[in-house]
């Protein structure tokens, strides 16, 4: 094949995105170091690799049937994109077939291969030492292709949890372990709620399993969805880990509590001390003490754990300089990417234990690997970490048909997903009354159990007919969501006369928000109940988005709610952004400027902040109050806040990305469906999605589209599980 050959599947990938020009330079590079710079073959399989990686993937098949289909479907995408662009069909006449053309790419690169042709650029894993000699960019390891980073950080993963497996069990006995239990399981339990009267938990059957598998290893991975009781499970495992270290050791136990971002680690930090403010019975002596330890453990993120060094890129602690910790639990591991669980395993003292919680069927980590779906691929059943996983399946917290539909997407069963899923919902529009309010979802409380008239996992369906109902119909949403959630008065027990709402509230979330703003200052007795008020609602419902461009984007629909929302309370003439209002006078530059802040909206952090206690992933509250724009956002039992000027990056969060919402929990999402075809549709993202809801996951957008996420499911190659096999194979 002609070096010419290459130069026009070059500039067909770089046209249409699916390389750029960093690519193009690495490609061009390792063809020169290799002397292959007229091998097609070559080209388009270190394209595959770029392709790979840059999705999240650590390699691809070496050889065979596994490249060849990686080959087909890059040079599939790559045509039709082209095509496409050409206003031509993809077929024999215009393109090579995508099919044979990789069959015959994945023969030539495979002889070459064999021949030593790549010998330059390309190295092979020593048996006996596990490296490969000598260094070069790229590694066969097994039967994948990396590039030498991406395989270093996995073999230095494999390797040690290899090395955490073989280690002995902890030295607590089974009658330890169950005389433990029974004093946090039974004699001083956990409630179900805050409420006096709510009952003990039942932590039986997989919890239980759960916490005896990490109390016995010291190796545990806990994966269970949204509502299965993680983070209850954390609080009743550190309280008996604490206790049982007690009998034993001379010193206090150091545990450390982490999370990938700030937020996750502020979620798993005050969802432990809420667990543990629903104990009953009253503890005494060793048991308050060990009890009062478990509320006082910091949480951090993993980067600070590690004391991670950006001037650098290194990290404090080390094999050589070891994290001083017996116990580390990790929550929401479905977010760590391969180089930050190597990092963290590398740092591990000797007989330290771990326990990792997370999703296994969330979306992974943005960064490289899929590192909590490696670990449990299939359940326990003939997995080598069966004696150290315990799966949780059965969800205490969503509705239903939520639950079913997330089963029915796991499964990638689109048939099943839609027939859990209650009839569509048209787009709620308000009655001619301009106090009567759009009829979305309401939760109440009926003999001690929530129920949600309406909710569940449904689509939403626009009113309107024509080329694009769905993007036409938009507005109508918006302007009905608004209405509800941040207008309205839908949670006042005075419009559900009989009947017992779940979270009641007798004031608009617009009236709230005027409350604050007309504090004299921030000092005010009043403002900590108002601000906790203002998040309840900022944090009871969301409109989710794949992607954060287009019309269906987060971007774009912060634009448009903030353009209304401020567009409506300056026509009100009594809203938070009035002229004559406590905030003086609207916004500078206008209400909902795009991607302006104003006094009422939501913010995201995008960026972290340590020096200020703020992470990507925050979410906060911009208010102006006695003519300061603050920030609030909520730590802990209380708020802090800081000037608005001097927030890192920040966004508007009506809307957020699903990537964003992983983690958080919502009585109500809105699910806006991109266009066919978005490279971002996946079964996992859409599953995110969903159980990001308590009640009601309203979903809008075709339902062609929602079928094609259930089919298509994120494929990152990994090698990690050879590690895992108790007998290591050669690498």
């Amino acid at each position: 094949m002609s070096g010419g050959s290459w130069g026009k599947l070059q500039a067909y990938a770089l046209e249409h995105g699916a390389l750029d020009e960093i690519d193009r330079v690495l490609i061009g590079t390792l063809a020169a170091k290799a002397r292959r710079e007229d091998d097609l073959a070559f080209h388009i399989v270190l394209a595959c690799l770029v392709a790979a990686v840059r999705s999240g993937g650590l390699r691809i098949p070496i050889s065979g049937r596994g490249l060849e289909l990686r080959l087909e479907e890059w040079l599939r995408a790559l045509y039709s994109a082209a095509a496409r662009a050409q206003g031509v069909d993809p077929g024999p006449a215009s393109f090579p077939e995508p099919r044979g053309q990789a069959l015959s790419m994945t023969e030539e690169f495979t002889a070459a291969r064999l021949e030593g042709k790549y010998d330059a650029v390309l190295g092979r894993i020593d048996p006996a030492t596990g490296h490969a000699t000598p260094f070069l960019p790229l590694i066969h390891s097994g039967d994948g292709l990396y590039f030498q980073r991406h395989h270093a950080a996995e073999a230095l993963a494999g390797a040690r949890l290899r090395r955490l497996l073989d280690a002995p069990d902890l030295p607590f006995t089974a009658a330890e372990v169950d005389r433990t239990l029974e004093t946090v399981l039974e004699r001083l339990p956990l409630r179900l709620g805050p409420s006096a009267d709510a009952p003990p938990m039942a932590f039986v059957g997989a919890q239980r399993a759960a916490v005896v598998i990490a109390l016995r290893k010291r190796f545990t991975v806990i994966s269970g969805g949204p509502g299965t009781g993680k983070t209850s499970l954390a609080a009743n495992l550190l309280r008996a880990w604490v206790r049982l270290w007690g009998e034993r050791a001379p010193r206090p136990p150091r545990i450390r509590l982490a999370a990938p971002t700030g937020r996750a680690a502020q979620r798993l930090s005050e969802s432990i001390k809420r667990s543990l403010g629903t104990l009953i019975g009253a503890a005494d002596g060793p048991d308050a003490e060990s009890d009062a330890l478990v509320g006082r453990l910091p949480c951090s993120t993993l980067h600070a754990l590690l004391r991670y060094q950006p001037a650098t890129g290194d990290y404090f602690h080390h094999a050589h300089r070891p994290l001083p910790a017996d116990l580390v639990l990790v929550d929401e591991v479905s977010m760590v990417d391969i180089f930050l669980l190597a990092r963290l395993l590398d740092a591990l003292e000797e007989g330290a234990c771990l326990v990792l919680m997370g999703d296994m069927d969330q979306l992974p980590s943005v960064e490289a690997g899929s590192v909590l779906a490696d670990l449990a691929p299939a359940g326990i059943a003939g997995n080598p970490l069966r004696d150290h996983l315990a799966i949780l399946d059965r969800s205490h917290r969503s509705d239903a048909s939520i639950l079913e539909a997330a089963r029915g997407i796991n499964a990638m069963d689109a048939e099943a997903a839609l027939a859990a899923m209650p009839p569509p919902l048209p787009i709620p529009l308000s009655p001619s009354s301009a106090r009567s309010l759009p009829s979305w979802p309401v939760a109440f409380r009926e003999e001690g159990k929530t129920l949600c008239p309406g909710g569940g996992c449904r689509f939403v369906v626009p009113r309107g007919v024509g080329a694009d109902p769905w993007r036409g119909g938009l507005d109508d949403l918006l302007e009905s969501w608004i209405e509800f959630h941040y207008l309205g008065r839908p949670f006042d027990p005075a419009r559900h006369p009989g009947r017992e709402l779940a979270t009641p509230r007798r004031a608009a979330y617009t009236e709230t928000i005027a409350s604050l703003c007309a504090l004299p200052d921030a000092a005010d007795a009043r403002l900590e109940p108002l601000l906790g008020e203002a998040f309840a609602y900022v944090d009871q419902a969301r409109i989710l988005t794949f992607t954060r461009i287009g019309w269906h984007g987060s971007v774009a629909l912060n634009r448009k709610i903030g353009e209304k929302l401020g567009r409506r309370w300056d026509a009100r003439g009594d809203g938070p952004l009035s002229g004559g209002s406590p905030l003086g006078g609207g916004l500078p530059g206008g209400a909902g400027s795009p991607g302006e802040a104003f006094p009422g909206a939501p913010l995201l952090i995008t960026e972290n902040d340590p020096a200020r206690g703020l992470f990507n992933g925050d979410v906060g509250l911009h208010l102006r109050i006695a003519g300061r724009d603050l920030a609030w956002f909520r730590r802990g039992e209380g708020f802090q806040c800081h000037p608005v000027a001097f927030l890192p990056r920040h966004e508007l969060a009506f809307a957020m990305t699903i990537h964003k919402s992983q983690g958080s929990e919502y009585d109500q999402i809105l699910l806006v469906l991109p266009e066919s075809g978005n490279r971002l549709l996946f079964n996992e993202t859409l599953y995110t999605a969903i159980t990001r809801a308590r009640h009601f996951a309203g979903i809008y957008g075709p339902v062609e589209v929602f079928r094609e996420a259930i089919a298509r499911k994120v494929i990152r190659e990994s090698g990690l599980a050879a590690y895992l096999a108790p007998a290591p194979q050669p690498r």
